[in-house]
């Protein structure tokens, strides 16, 4: 969407926008660090706001309370990050996302 000028900018951690774009692609963005951000921040899922937008936000959290995605999830972040920062996120999918047992 950044790149069809749908929006503004993008809030994201490098090591995601190196994987999602080619590195020509990536001359096209300007890059700002964030040196004095203590914590991540979680990326946001976007829907217009309608009944439409709404079902989609409400299967993706539904999809991510399924084992076999979230543990997918936790995965692929823990190959993809820094141990420190996989900690934190680890921590915070699995208070949004893990469901206790029953």
């Amino acid at each position: 969407m950044l790149s069809k000028g749908r929006i503004d900018g993008i809030l994201e951690y490098w090591p995601t926008m190196i994987s999602a774009y080619q590195p020509e692609q990536l001359n096209n963005f300007k890059r700002h660090e964030l040196s004095e951000a203590q914590n991540f921040i979680f990326g946001h899922l976007v829907c217009s706001k309608s009944q439409i937008g709404a079902a989609v936000i409400a299967l993706f959290d539904q999809t991510m309370r399924r084992s076999e995605y979230f543990e997918e999830i936790v995965v692929q972040h823990k190959l993809s990050m820094p141990v420190e920062e996989f900690s934190a996120i680890e921590n915070a999918l699995t208070d949004i996302y893990k469901e206790s047992p029953k």
